[in-house]
């Protein structure tokens, strides 16, 4: 019984926690996982204490490292981010899902510290649908065919230095974006039904962790080093139980 229970838990360990997992915890100095797929402005980028750090002096959402497969259909996206300093008006960091191509079809979803009226007014665009009223808080919008369709977002004073827990859950069209367990909005386009995954930032120096993909068919991948979602955790302890028990 000993030894059953002992291989039950690296078949588990293998099947429900790692197996569909790509991630990367950035203990790694190198970004060679990643590919740099557009940039605006003055941009650097390093990896420094198990932490991504990224400086962008722009206004437009300039910066991208982008994962996976435009081919990637289900699965789940989440990440660690805090914002250290700003620059500008349009201040944001976080991630990007769906993507097949940078100008066309994709969802951004960031922590947004400076997207006010006034703010879009300073770069000559009118504000996207759903800013937030203060330009503060969790901010989602779905760019489809070069335009904005709809933007949802959840309203709070963010803090610098501060982290927060960014989640996308997509399952083919329909999509789903958390903000510390809370959510922010959901969206069902068919034309953004599958694509890679990536990170964003604007007019901040931005710190990231615990980058991590899970799915069914999503290759287990990536430098690793991250913490493992909370789902997967709980699920294994779950089975472990039920092993336990005798079920």
């Amino acid at each position: 019984m000993k030894y059953t229970i002992i291989r039950l838990m690296l078949w588990l360990t293998s099947t429900l926690v790692w197996a569909g997992t790509w991630s990367d915890g950035f203990e790694k100095e190198k970004l060679d996982a990643w590919q740099n797929a557009f940039q605006r402005g003055l941009t650097t980028s390093k990896v420094e204490n198990g932490e991504l750090i990224v400086e962008v002096h722009s206004s437009f959402v300039s910066y991208f490292r982008v994962i996976g497969s435009t081919q990637w259909e289900d699965y789940t996206v989440s990440v660690r981010v805090k914002i250290l300093k700003t620059f500008g008006p349009l201040v944001d960091g976080g991630i990007m899902i769906r993507e097949r191509n940078v100008w066309q079809n994709n969802y951004y979803f960031f922590i947004a510290d400076r997207w006010t009226a006034k703010d879009w007014q300073q770069v000559g665009e009118a504000p996207y649908p759903g800013t937030p009223p203060k330009g503060k808080g969790a901010f989602v919008f779905s760019w489809v065919g070069l335009q904005v369709k709809k933007g949802k977002a959840k309203a709070f004073n963010t803090k610098l230095k501060q982290w927060y827990a960014l989640k996308a859950v997509a399952e083919r069209k329909h999509v789903e974006f958390y903000v510390d367990g809370d959510l922010v909005g959901s969206f069902d386009y068919g034309e953004l039904s599958s694509g890679g995954v990536g990170l964003v930032i604007s007019n901040a120096l931005v710190h990231f962790d615990d980058f991590v993909v899970t799915g069914a068919k999503i290759p287990d991948g990536g430098p690793g080093g991250a913490s493992l979602p909370v789902e997967s955790q709980g699920q294994l302890v779950m089975t472990w139980a039920a092993i336990k028990q005798g079920k």
